[in-house]
């Protein structure tokens, strides 16, 4: 139950691919409480492993006013209208960047019990899925700037 720093770009760890959980085991555990305890502490949307400098799979989504945890997430289906909107990141607090994504998206992943299961994900929680999973991908907001 600790509060992580947040690491920011250019970090070089930001842009690296984020490895799989083998299995839910007391470090993930630990982990996802940090990564919600964390964002709880910057009133985040969501946030991704990597962006606390640790490359596992995980993230947290805000869904309902509480933190969901995610391990190994992959989205397995995209819906709905492709919208942009501005989307800001507490690894690049001077970045504010229109981000096109699909209204909603089905998500494959493993709970805190280890369990495999899916979730529809609609608007906000959407987005901060998408964007925490293009997190563990090495992706960040900066990749979608529009260049002349």
């Amino acid at each position: 139950m600790t509060i992580r720093p947040i690491i920011r770009h250019p970090d070089a760890r930001l842009r690296k691919v984020s490895e799989p959980c083998a299995e839910v085991d007391a470090g993930v555990l630990t982990l996802a409480s940090d990564l919600i305890h964390t964002a709880a502490s910057h009133k985040a949307a969501g946030l991704a492993a990597v962006q606390i400098g640790d490359l596992r799979r995980v993230v947290v989504i805000l869904r309902h006013d509480i933190y969901s945890v995610f391990i190994n997430p992959e989205i397995v289906q995209q819906a709905g209208v492709i919208t942009r909107a501005k989307e800001g990141c507490l690894s690049i607090p001077w970045a504010n960047i229109m981000v096109p994504r699909p209204g909603g998206v089905r998500v494959k992943a493993l709970t805190v019990k280890g369990e495999t299961h899916e979730v529809s994900l609609l608007g906000q929680a959407s987005r901060a899925m998408q964007h925490e999973i293009d997190h563990l991908n090495g992706k960040l907001i900066l990749d979608y700037r529009e260049r002349a």
